[in-house]
Protein backbone atom coordinates (compact mmCIF):
# COMPACT_ATOMS: atom_id res chain seq x y z
CA UNK A 1 0.00 0.00 0.00
CA UNK A 2 1.48 3.41 -0.94
CA UNK A 3 2.34 5.52 2.06
CA UNK A 4 1.32 9.17 1.83
CA UNK A 5 2.68 11.99 3.97
CA UNK A 6 0.67 15.21 3.90
CA UNK A 7 2.24 18.46 5.11
CA UNK A 8 0.68 21.88 5.40
CA UNK A 9 3.10 24.64 4.39
CA UNK A 10 4.87 26.77 7.00
CA UNK A 11 3.47 29.96 8.43
CA UNK A 12 2.98 33.17 6.42
CA UNK A 13 2.06 36.67 7.55
CA UNK A 14 -1.51 35.99 6.44
CA UNK A 15 -1.65 32.83 8.56
CA UNK A 16 -0.38 34.72 11.59
CA UNK A 17 -3.11 37.33 11.09
CA UNK A 18 -5.75 34.66 10.38
CA UNK A 19 -6.46 36.08 6.93
CA UNK A 20 -7.56 34.09 3.91
CA UNK A 21 -4.82 33.85 1.28
CA UNK A 22 -6.09 31.18 -1.10
CA UNK A 23 -3.99 31.12 -4.25
CA UNK A 24 -2.18 34.38 -3.50
CA UNK A 25 1.54 33.66 -3.91
CA UNK A 26 2.64 34.71 -0.42
CA UNK A 27 6.06 33.74 1.01
CA UNK A 28 6.83 32.19 4.38
CA UNK A 29 7.51 34.51 7.29
CA UNK A 30 10.56 33.97 9.51
CA UNK A 31 8.68 31.50 11.72
CA UNK A 32 7.56 29.58 8.64
CA UNK A 33 11.15 29.33 7.45
CA UNK A 34 12.18 27.86 10.82
CA UNK A 35 9.26 25.43 10.64
CA UNK A 36 10.46 24.28 7.20
CA UNK A 37 13.93 23.56 8.62
CA UNK A 38 12.48 21.61 11.55
CA UNK A 39 10.30 19.64 9.18
CA UNK A 40 13.32 18.74 7.04
CA UNK A 41 15.13 17.44 10.12
CA UNK A 42 12.05 15.39 11.05
CA UNK A 43 11.80 13.83 7.57
CA UNK A 44 15.51 13.34 6.89
CA UNK A 45 15.42 9.65 7.79
CA UNK A 46 12.19 8.81 5.97
CA UNK A 47 12.22 6.67 2.77
CA UNK A 48 10.45 9.33 0.72
CA UNK A 49 10.68 8.54 -2.98
CA UNK A 50 8.70 11.45 -4.42
CA UNK A 51 7.80 14.98 -3.35
CA UNK A 52 4.71 16.48 -4.98
CA UNK A 53 4.17 20.13 -4.14
CA UNK A 54 1.69 22.90 -4.70
CA UNK A 55 3.24 25.38 -7.12
CA UNK A 56 2.50 28.30 -4.76
CA UNK A 57 5.57 29.95 -3.23
CA UNK A 58 4.83 29.19 0.43
CA UNK A 59 4.58 25.46 -0.31
CA UNK A 60 7.68 25.39 -2.50
CA UNK A 61 9.68 27.22 0.19
CA UNK A 62 8.51 24.71 2.80
CA UNK A 63 9.48 21.77 0.59
CA UNK A 64 12.94 23.06 -0.32
CA UNK A 65 14.85 22.07 2.87
CA UNK A 66 13.31 18.58 2.86
CA UNK A 67 14.15 18.16 -0.83
CA UNK A 68 17.77 19.09 -0.10
CA UNK A 69 17.99 16.80 2.95
CA UNK A 70 16.64 13.80 1.04
CA UNK A 71 18.14 14.60 -2.37
CA UNK A 72 14.67 14.12 -3.84
CA UNK A 73 13.48 16.62 -6.45
CA UNK A 74 10.29 18.58 -5.93
CA UNK A 75 7.57 18.12 -8.56
CA UNK A 76 5.32 21.23 -8.61
CA UNK A 77 1.67 20.43 -9.29
CA UNK A 78 -1.04 23.13 -9.53
CA UNK A 79 -3.66 20.56 -8.52
CA UNK A 80 -2.24 20.81 -4.98
CA UNK A 81 -3.06 24.52 -4.71
CA UNK A 82 -5.27 25.87 -1.95
CA UNK A 83 -8.88 26.74 -2.78
CA UNK A 84 -9.27 29.97 -4.76
CA UNK A 85 -10.93 32.35 -2.28
CA UNK A 86 -11.58 35.07 -4.85
CA UNK A 87 -12.96 38.24 -3.26
CA UNK A 88 -12.27 36.87 0.24
CA UNK A 89 -8.51 37.06 -0.23
CA UNK A 90 -6.84 39.03 2.56
CA UNK A 91 -9.94 39.07 4.77
CA UNK A 92 -10.52 37.52 8.18
CA UNK A 93 -13.64 35.40 8.55
CA UNK A 94 -15.20 38.07 10.75
CA UNK A 95 -14.76 40.54 7.89
CA UNK A 96 -16.21 38.02 5.46
CA UNK A 97 -19.28 37.55 7.65
CA UNK A 98 -19.75 41.31 7.76
CA UNK A 99 -19.31 41.93 4.00
CA UNK A 100 -20.81 38.70 2.63
CA UNK A 101 -23.26 37.52 5.32
CA UNK A 102 -25.47 35.34 3.11
CA UNK A 103 -22.58 33.64 1.33
CA UNK A 104 -20.68 33.13 4.60
CA UNK A 105 -23.70 31.40 6.15
CA UNK A 106 -24.15 29.21 3.08
CA UNK A 107 -20.41 28.40 3.04
CA UNK A 108 -20.52 27.10 6.60
CA UNK A 109 -23.61 25.00 5.93
CA UNK A 110 -22.72 23.64 2.49
CA UNK A 111 -19.23 24.52 1.20
CA UNK A 112 -19.49 21.92 -1.54
CA UNK A 113 -22.27 23.79 -3.32
CA UNK A 114 -21.35 27.34 -2.28
CA UNK A 115 -18.92 29.14 -4.56
CA UNK A 116 -16.84 31.93 -3.03
CA UNK A 117 -17.43 35.15 -5.03
CA UNK A 118 -14.78 35.24 -7.73
CA UNK A 119 -13.34 31.91 -6.53
CA UNK A 120 -14.13 28.22 -6.07
CA UNK A 121 -16.47 26.05 -4.08
CA UNK A 122 -15.16 23.18 -1.97
CA UNK A 123 -16.50 20.84 -4.66
CA UNK A 124 -14.44 22.65 -7.29
CA UNK A 125 -11.28 22.04 -5.29
CA UNK A 126 -12.39 18.48 -4.59
CA UNK A 127 -12.17 17.72 -8.31
CA UNK A 128 -8.46 18.59 -8.24
CA UNK A 129 -7.91 16.67 -5.02
CA UNK A 130 -9.76 13.62 -6.35
CA UNK A 131 -7.51 13.53 -9.43
CA UNK A 132 -4.41 13.47 -7.22
CA UNK A 133 -5.91 10.77 -5.01
CA UNK A 134 -6.62 8.63 -8.07
CA UNK A 135 -3.01 9.01 -9.21
CA UNK A 136 -1.72 8.04 -5.76
CA UNK A 137 -3.76 4.84 -5.75
CA UNK A 138 -1.92 3.66 -8.88
CA UNK A 139 1.55 3.94 -7.34
CA UNK A 140 3.68 0.97 -6.18
CA UNK A 141 2.85 -0.40 -2.75
CA UNK A 142 6.36 0.22 -1.39
CA UNK A 143 6.49 3.90 -2.36
CA UNK A 144 6.32 6.79 0.11
CA UNK A 145 5.09 10.10 -1.33
CA UNK A 146 5.28 13.48 0.38
CA UNK A 147 2.55 15.95 -0.58
CA UNK A 148 3.45 19.53 0.34
CA UNK A 149 0.23 21.48 0.20
CA UNK A 150 -2.31 23.61 2.10
CA UNK A 151 -4.71 23.30 5.02
CA UNK A 152 -7.94 23.33 3.04
CA UNK A 153 -6.49 20.90 0.51
CA UNK A 154 -5.54 18.44 3.25
CA UNK A 155 -8.99 18.73 4.82
CA UNK A 156 -10.57 17.93 1.46
CA UNK A 157 -8.17 15.04 0.76
CA UNK A 158 -9.03 13.43 4.08
CA UNK A 159 -12.76 13.82 3.46
CA UNK A 160 -12.52 12.20 0.04
CA UNK A 161 -10.21 9.38 1.07
CA UNK A 162 -12.05 8.57 4.32
CA UNK A 163 -15.61 8.99 3.03
CA UNK A 164 -16.46 12.09 5.09
CA UNK A 165 -18.88 14.78 3.85
CA UNK A 166 -17.17 17.94 2.59
CA UNK A 167 -19.18 20.08 5.01
CA UNK A 168 -17.32 18.36 7.83
CA UNK A 169 -13.85 19.11 6.47
CA UNK A 170 -13.04 21.57 9.26
CA UNK A 171 -12.87 18.60 11.62
CA UNK A 172 -9.48 17.91 10.00
CA UNK A 173 -7.89 21.32 10.61
CA UNK A 174 -4.09 21.21 10.90
CA UNK A 175 -1.44 23.67 12.01
CA UNK A 176 1.30 25.06 9.79
CA UNK A 177 4.05 22.50 9.03
CA UNK A 178 2.02 19.71 10.66
CA UNK A 179 2.52 16.15 9.36
CA UNK A 180 -0.33 13.74 8.61
CA UNK A 181 0.31 10.17 7.44
CA UNK A 182 -1.88 7.55 5.82
CA UNK A 183 -1.71 4.40 3.72
CA UNK A 184 -3.79 3.61 0.65
CA UNK A 185 -4.89 0.09 -0.19
CA UNK A 186 -7.33 -0.47 -3.01
CA UNK A 187 -10.18 2.00 -2.52
CA UNK A 188 -9.53 2.17 1.21
CA UNK A 189 -7.49 4.51 3.39
CA UNK A 190 -5.80 3.91 6.73
CA UNK A 191 -5.10 7.11 8.67
CA UNK A 192 -2.00 6.40 10.79
CA UNK A 193 -1.24 9.83 12.26
CA UNK A 194 -2.84 13.26 12.11
CA UNK A 195 -1.53 16.77 12.59
CA UNK A 196 1.81 15.76 14.14
CA UNK A 197 3.75 18.86 15.31
CA UNK A 198 6.29 17.22 17.65
CA UNK A 199 9.09 18.46 15.39
CA UNK A 200 8.00 22.05 16.12
CA UNK A 201 8.38 21.81 19.91
CA UNK A 202 10.00 24.87 21.55
CA UNK A 203 10.28 26.54 18.15
CA UNK A 204 10.20 30.01 19.67
CA UNK A 205 13.21 29.35 21.93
Amino acid sequence: MPRVMLVRHGETRANAAQRYQGQNDTPLNSKGERQAQRLAARLAGEPIGRIWCSDLLRALQTAAPTSAALSVAVTPDPRLREIDVGEWEGLTFAEIEQRYPAVATAWIADPGNTRIPGGESAADMAERVSAVLADLRTLPDDLTVLLMTHGGWIETFLCLSLGVELRRRYQFRTQNAALTQLALYGEHTLLTSFGDIHHLARLEE
